[in-house]
């Protein structure tokens, strides 16, 4: 595409985010949606049209304009709900703090331990399995980007050693296996930036946050299932030849296979493990407990805050263990940020009586839903919300089925606890299109070891049982749970 149809595309985009905004509103209201509901619906298809295909801050900063103007809260109210929320302070610590682990260069050491286990050499499916588990745990520690990358580089260093070429399956397959693997570790714990977005939005919506204990106990075990299941498939279904895969040995990794962790890595690996606990035990320790009263009393966002603090004070090797100006300039992702900041003043005013639309969505969604059992609701929730992240931003995807859902769930006698940890997880299966997410671009920008057929091929198939293992283990789990 040339440079001036690609410019006239980008204003005819920004034309069409201004009208839904600012024209919508105008429109007849459509009972029982109110005159305001008008407008704020307007300003959700804006939202919605400028996050698909213009980025994700300008029209979030736009939004926060018009919701503004648009009379259901002042801008005091949208800036201090926004940017001032607790979920959006809590990602912009997380970041900092994530930046910190990914400079201090433990995230290969991390990768490296998983391959190196002597014990699975010789047997390629076990092989396998542990260099996915390894991602997975990567991606769940640090930034699931760079865990991708990582992961690829080891990855490339095997195959090239034991004789694998372009167009052999099992390269194929655990290109993709990583992602997939990565996109689980992404999800595996509440405080990563995506779950703990959609959580905010969930709690924003509810007025009740899901214990983090609660959460992680409901993830790790389908995160774990679907890495074996995985596996499962490649030896049972896709059947790669994994001959070259027995002379996997020392030499196979040479240098790489000497693992040794600086005093400066030995001690972000230790504040990574107490962030971990920190964030935890408050959900499981009685509220009795001095030390349940304290971080109950700081909250999760204190809790992160305390950490970077500690962090900031203690030297290592005459410096500090976390420099606050370079960890934000190297980490910050503001995209991330500035998104949560206008959903959770928007997803108050989506729900209020003012507005009228969760009135709507009851009117139209309660008959369709009602008398079914409760798993018919579950099945169309979550493979709906796969189909779609598959073609949207994953964050984005998520944000608008937990706000759609919330607004008639409870009229259905289903826990909304649960249709929030089904989206959540669902909305992480993306990586069928480039479009999906960032990881699943990566995967279709990989030209070296796999094909687009391929991505299709194993992605679909993956994405489809890991989905049905959800409603079959997950459900009957989160109901255990919750």
């Amino acid at each position: 595409m040339s440079a001036k149809a690609t410019n006239a595309s980008k204003y005819i985009n920004m034309i069409v985010v201004f009208i839904c905004m600012f024209g919508f509103g105008l429109l007849p209201p459509i009972e029982p949606i109110t005159d305001l509901g008008m407008k704020v619906v307007g300003i959700f298809l804006g939202l919605l049209y400028g996050w698909t295909f213009c980025g994700l801050i300008w029209p979030s900063l736009l939004g926060m304009l018009v919701l503004a103007l648009s009379g259901a809260m002042s801008m005091n109210s949208v800036l201090s709900g926004g940017m001032g929320n607790s979920t959006t302070l809590m990602i912009f610590f997380l970041l900092v703090f994530a930046a910190v682990v990914e400079s201090a260069g433990v995230s290969k050491y991390i990768a490296m331990w998983f391959v190196t286990r002597k014990s699975f050499w010789g047997k390629p499916w076990m092989f396998t399995f542990v260099f996915l588990l390894g991602a997975f745990v990567l991606s769940a520690a640090t930034t699931t980007v760079a865990a991708i990358i990582i992961c690829w580089g080891i990855f490339g260093m095997i195959a090239k050693s034991v004789g694998y070429n372009y167009g052999d399956a099992w390269p194929a397959l655990i290109v993709l296996g990583i992602v997939y693997s990565c996109t689980l570790g992404l999800c595996l714990f509440p405080f990563k930036s995506v779950p703990l977005a959609l959580l905010g939005v969930y709690a924003q919506l509810s007025g009740n946050a899901i214990p983090f204990a609660k959460y992680i106990a409901f993830t790790l075990p389908i995160c774990l299932l679907s890495l074996i299941l995985f596996t499962l498939l490649g030896k049972f279904v896709f059947r790669p030849n994994v001959d070259l895969l027995k002379n996997v040995n020392e030499n196979t990794f040479g240098e790489s296979a000497k693992l040794t962790l600086t005093k400066r890595q030995k001690a972000v690996l230790g504040f990574l493990a107490a962030m971990i606990i920190l964030l935890v035990i408050p959900s499981v320790l009685p509220t009795e407990l001095f030390l349940a009263k304290i971080f109950n009393c700081i909250g999760t966002t204190g809790t992160i805050i305390l950490i970077v603090l500690v962090m900031m004070l203690v030297h290592v090797e005459g410096k500090p263990l976390l420099n606050f100006k370079e960890a934000v300039d190297s980490g910050m992702q503001w995209d991330v940020v500035i998104l949560t900041a206008v959903v959770m003043p928007f997803a108050e005013v989506i729900t209020s009586d003012a507005t009228g639309i969760k009135i709507f969505l009851q009117e139209l969604l309660i008959p369709i839903f009602s008398g079914k059992p409760e798993i018919f609701f579950c099945i169309v929730v979550a493979f709906l919300a796969i189909a779609c992240t598959n073609f949207f931003n994953n964050g984005v995807t998520g944000i608008i089925f937990i706000t759609i859902t919330y607004g008639f769930v409870t009229q259905l006698a289903i826990p909304s606890e649960i249709i929030a940890l089904l989206i959540v997880f669902s909305v992480h299966l993306a990586l069928l299109t480039p479009a999906a997410s960032p990881m699943a671009a990566l995967l279709h920008g990989n030209k070296e070891w796999i094909s687009t057929k391929q991505i299709y091929k194993y992605g679909f198939i993956s994405i489809l049982i890991t989905g049905v293992l959800l409603i079959a283990v997950g459900l009957p789990w989160a109901n255990i749970l919750f």
